[in-house]
């Protein structure tokens, strides 16, 4: 393949894909990393009074991931709007500790995420169940499709 100024061949073209994974592999542990960090400022900032029966279920979550494969997600949520599209957060922490702030900021925030399912009548307007996150400023951030026009919609809260 010949362009004005350049000169490819199969080598070349081989060095550039190499060159690309490596690029892609590097990045997405820059994000990783990244991520650990983002935590971490809000394990420093929220994770001062932990309760003993979340922090045993987050070493036990920790155990477990250790035991699964590396690409099983773990989630925790409530059955709704039913049990086979739930609400769902998935666990991102390998850290005990993160891990016990993610349960802990779920549990906290449940009574203002009733608050948005029925203000948004979410029972019956999910079309595929409700999905949280948290910002870097423990937010929480709830997303879903809505049944008719099945466009994503979004609700942050904050504590």
């Amino acid at each position: 393949m010949k362009l004005p100024g350049w000169q490819l061949n199969r080598d070349d073209t081989y060095r550039c894909v190499q060159f690309l994974g490596s690029t892609s592999i590097y990045t997405a542990e820059i994000i990783k990393e990244s991520a650990k960090s983002s935590w971490r400022a809000i394990a420093s900032k929220f994770g001062k009074n932990e309760d003993e029966g979340i922090k045993a279920l987050a070493d036990e979550i920790v155990n477990l991931r250790g035991k699964l494969q590396t690409n099983t997600k773990l989630q925790i949520g409530l059955p709704i709007p039913n049990d086979y599209f739930c609400t769902s957060y998935m666990i991102s922490g390998a850290e005990a500790r993160i891990v016990s702030i993610e349960i802990s900021l779920f549990v906290t925030y449940i009574p203002k995420l009733l608050e948005v399912i029925e203000e948004n009548e979410l029972y019956t307007r999910a079309a595929t169940g409700i999905f949280l996150e948290f910002d870097e400023n423990a937010n929480l951030l709830i997303s879903w499709f809505d049944n008719d026009s099945l466009e994503k919609r979004f609700v942050r809260v904050s504590i």
